[in-house]
């Protein structure tokens, strides 16, 4: 990332990015720092992709929606899933609105507008898989396939879409660093490390994240905007870039 020397103080300076832990300093930079296979060329996936981009939105919108499906109220609840009947419960819920996310971005269904450039990304399993993560944490995943639709919606329709959103972001950060340390083969390498060294990834370092990053983004109450996270993201990713560097000093 282009960074100016005003910009390089400001993140280095960001607070709390040295609370995370040296290894998921080092992953995280990693994955910042991913390079794009086709075109040799760094990319930017991790905080700009399109999939991010539309499950953090739906994340934020989700609540009302099914709020308004419960009061029998207009709604897209269908229409986002590309719908004509509601799914039977929460496994495929997650499944049927990732698939037509997934769609929407390669440009396959019309209902949102695909946005030039628009493309998939080699962190895409690791959105959507957070989507599922997100709900089954605060609906339960009882018997592999988690509640029936009309309670699905009912439990969502309860939450704040901030809460859902946070607990998006902490797994997303989590997938990232428990699959960057598997695909590193840091436990082969070093096999004396704690047996909670994978959990904490998710369980610490990635909740502090996101802590980070509300903080950063400076967010009190509703949804918060893409245009914010991704500004967050940003400064956040930079001052852990920076970080991690120092740790190699």
């Amino acid at each position: 990332m282009d960074e100016r020397p005003d910009d390089r103080r400001q993140r280095s300076d960001l607070p709390g990015v040295s609370a995370l832990s040296p290894g998921a300093l080092s992953l995280l930079a990693v994955a910042a720092g991913a390079i794009d296979d086709r075109t040799g060329e760094r990319r930017y996936d991790f905080v700009d992709g399109a999939a991010l981009r539309r499950c953090w939105q739906t994340c934020g919108e989700l609540p009302s929606q099914c709020k308004s499906y419960c009061n029998d109220e207009p709604n897209d609840l269908l229409k986002w899933m590309d719908a004509e009947s509601p799914p039977p419960n929460l496994f495929l819920f997650c499944g049927w609105l990732a698939d037509a996310i997934h769609n929407e971005i390669c440009g396959r269904r019309v209902y949102f507008h695909r946005r030039p450039g628009d493309r998939t990304s080699g962190f895409d399993h690791s959105v959507y898989l957070a989507l599922g993560q997100a709900l089954s944490h605060f609906c339960g995943m009882e018997r592999g396939v988690g509640p029936e639709f009309k309670e699905l919606i009912r439990e969502v329709a309860r939450l704040d879409p901030a809460d859902l959103q946070r607990m998006f972001l902490r797994n997303y950060i989590g997938n990232i660093l428990q699959d960057y340390f598997d695909q590193a083969g840091v436990r082969l390498a070093h096999p004396d490390l704690p047996p909670s060294t994978e959990s904490d990834l998710r369980r610490v370092d990635a909740e502090r994240f996101a802590q980070i990053v509300f903080s950063d983004a400076e967010h009190s109450t509703g949804p918060l905007s893409w245009a914010r996270l991704n500004t967050s993201l940003k400064r956040v990713i930079g001052a852990v870039v920076l970080a991690e560097r120092e740790l190699d000093d």
